[in-house]
């Protein structure tokens, strides 16, 4: 959970490093359940869903948090959507 890490660990040294890794490993799908860590990377305004710019090659998702506590603003549609998009890879 978000409150459990420590402040710095999504600083912009390990979101730069995240990126590096990201475009290293060229994934074509990348999902964040997690919408602070999600706009740590891309951008403090993201909202969740399908992110309107890539990482490289790497589609990026943000999908409301599937924990019990997120209950409140829990939305199915970015995970169908994400669905949607794996099921489209060939």
């Amino acid at each position: 959970m978000d409150h459990q890490l420590p402040k710095d660990a999504l600083g912009p040294e390990a979101v730069t490093a995240l990126k590096a890794r990201i475009l290293k490993a060229r994934p074509r799908i990348l999902a964040f359940t997690s919408l602070n860590g999600g706009r740590k990377v891309m951008g403090p305004k993201a909202v969740a869903g399908e992110q309107p710019h890539l990482i490289g090659e790497t589609q990026v998702f943000i999908l409301p948090s599937p924990s019990p506590l997120a209950a409140n603003h829990w939305d199915i549609k970015p995970w169908r959507d994400l669905a949607k998009a794996v099921n489209a890879l060939d």
